[in-house]
């Protein structure tokens, strides 16, 4: 048995747990999810990530309301992605894109922000590069720039409208609108990739996640666009469209993060009636 070191994301409390040493053996991605249930650290439960030297490397609070709607893919379209996924490193990622930091620029990605992305490692930009091309590829269109923290401070003043994001940290927030409480989604789909062990079939999870999120946003976009005169966009319509389309039933939740991109990233005037809080625009 090997004893690994947990910090709770929530109150910091310190303490370990005892895993057993060929744990990572079957693991191909090099990181594994562990449930912390409560009162093993304390009285928060959490999903901590451990890497293969037995060494946190992020963890989040467990969520388990959230569900992400589940949509049919073409299986002919995932064996294509499994042979353009084998550009991306996945170690490398592993090692310079813990989740927290992939939730933050999904959120800002998804709110349609400038990021400034510090790395010091030269080596592992472009795997950065290939990943996010391979993310957003057929969805959104984003602005995501890389450089050493020098370089950033001799230039602080050509990013003071950007995210900027170190590790786990922002730095830069101007618009104070990276908040970890309303990025459940985007937690959500993060929780999903790396829970998922085969390296190629969680780079088509995150992927497929993205684009179903453009794609659902965009047909809100269009719903809204067609409505009759007097008419207003309501939660029930929208759930009702997306079961007639797809079968599925989209939770509150989720809707409110479709919405939250339609309205920023696609700027969209969304009609609701005036006092309304069907649609909750959750940033504010």
């Amino acid at each position: 048995m090997v004893k690994v070191r947990i910090n709770c994301p929530k109150c910091n409390k310190k303490g370990y747990i005892e895993l057993k040493e060929n744990l990572m053996d079957e693991c191909q991605r090099g990181i594994t999810a562990i449930n912390i249930s409560e009162h093993l650290i304390c009285k928060h439960s959490f999903i901590a990530y451990i890497d293969k030297r037995f060494i946190m490397r992020d963890a989040f609070i467990s969520d388990f309301t959230i569900e992400l709607p589940e949509i049919n893919i073409n299986k002919q379209s995932i064996i294509e992605e499994m042979v353009h996924s084998d550009n991306v490193d996945m170690d490398l990622l592993l090692l310079n894109l813990p989740p927290l930091t992939l939730t933050f620029i999904l959120y800002a990605c998804f709110k349609d922000e400038k990021i400034l992305l510090i790395n010091d490692e030269n080596t592992i930009t472009t795997h950065l590069e290939s990943f996010f091309d391979y993310m957003f590829q057929e969805s959104f269109k984003i602005n995501i720039s890389m450089m050493p923290i020098e370089y950033y401070k001799k230039n602080k003043t050509q990013f003071e409208n950007h995210i900027i994001i170190e590790k786990n940290t922002i730095i830069n927030d101007k618009s104070k609108i990276m908040n970890l409480k309303h990025m459940k989604i985007e937690k959500a789909i993060v929780q999903k990739y790396f829970n998922e062990p085969n390296p190629k079939v969680s780079l088509i999870i995150i992927k497929n996640e993205i684009r179903k999120a453009y794609k659902l946003a965009k047909e809100i976009i269009l719903l809204n666009d067609n409505l009759e005169k007097n008419k207003y966009l309501t939660s029930k319509l929208m759930i009702d469209h997306f079961k007639g389309e797809y079968g599925v039933k989209i939770g509150k939740d989720y809707l409110d993060f479709l919405t939250v991109i339609a309205s920023n990233y696609f700027k969209g005037s969304l009609r609701q009636s005036k006092g309304s809080t069907d649609l909750i625009n959750y940033f504010t």
